[in-house]
């Protein structure tokens, strides 16, 4: 995420006055914030916020940020322990 954020901060501190003073996690929800407009279906300016972002960063934050865990479901997790 460090990498994503240094790719986008001179976007991040247009949309956020107080950017340069935000501490790194307020910086990475601000990025996400950007991303979550600009994949949101039902946002109608979704195109704006996506003209925004660096194109490989949809692979990237897809992988990351929205990863799924198998071990988070109750089903698995039923099966681990039946293991």
């Amino acid at each position: 995420m460090i990498e994503l954020l240094d790719l986008h901060a001179d976007m991040l501190r247009d949309e956020f006055e107080t950017f340069d003073s935000m501490d790194q996690q307020q910086k990475i929800d601000s990025l996400k914030e950007i991303y979550d407009k600009a994949v949101d279906k039902d946002n109608a300016e979704k195109t704006i916020y996506m003209e925004k972002l660096n194109k490989e960063m949809h692979g990237k934050v897809m992988n990351e940020y929205k990863s799924y865990d198998l071990m988070d479901n109750e089903k698995y997790q039923r099966i681990e322990y039946l293991l």
